[in-house]
């Protein structure tokens, strides 16, 4: 929510006041310099109308007040397996920046980044989505997982009968 206190310029010592305030709360008022809550994002329009000696005057002012919307973190992260590089899909909304932290200790400040992960483990994924009114912040983790490749060598492969070999499983 913002705040907003208006405050009346008027010329010629005006002896009442009537203000509108759309999207505001109050949405009128009759005070010289009244305050207004705005909850919710958006753009509003200002009405006063003044009277001085008998006579009625009128302004509006278009588009006066913008109510920036918060900032919210959202993104997927999905990771084929056998995979070291999850697909990352940033979801967030109203932000215009951001700021990425993959756990392997690489960061990015991109809107769309990009990571490998060069061993397996699991890894938290944090996004700080941000705009000139605050910051939120999401996190995801998810596991890397490297596919098993068996492999082994064999002492002596060729002999006569009875045979006897030995075989060593390779790392």
């Amino acid at each position: 929510p913002l705040e907003v206190k208006f405050i009346d310029l008027s010329e010629g010592e005006p002896t009442s006041w009537s203000w509108q305030f759309p999207g505001g709360n109050p949405a009128t008022s009759t005070e010289q310099n009244p305050t207004v809550m705005y909850n919710e994002p958006g753009t509003y329009d200002v009405t006063l109308t003044v009277m001085a000696n008998g006579e009625t005057d009128v302004i509006t002012m278009e588009n006066m007040v913008q109510i920036l919307p918060l900032p919210v973190a959202a993104f997927t992260a999905t990771l084929a397996p056998g995979e070291s590089s999850p697909v990352i899909t940033n979801l967030s909304q109203n932000a215009t920046g951001y700021f990425w932290d993959f756990g392997n200790g690489e960061t990015s400040m991109e809107e769309n980044p990009s990571v490998t992960y060069d061993e397996p483990g699991t890894y938290t994924i944090t996004l700080s989505a941000t705009n000139e009114c605050d910051d939120d912040i999401v996190t995801q983790t998810i596991e890397v997982i490297f596919p098993v490749s068996p492999s082994f060598t064999v002492n002596g492969a060729n002999g006569c009968v009875p045979f006897t070999t030995s075989f060593t499983a390779s790392p």
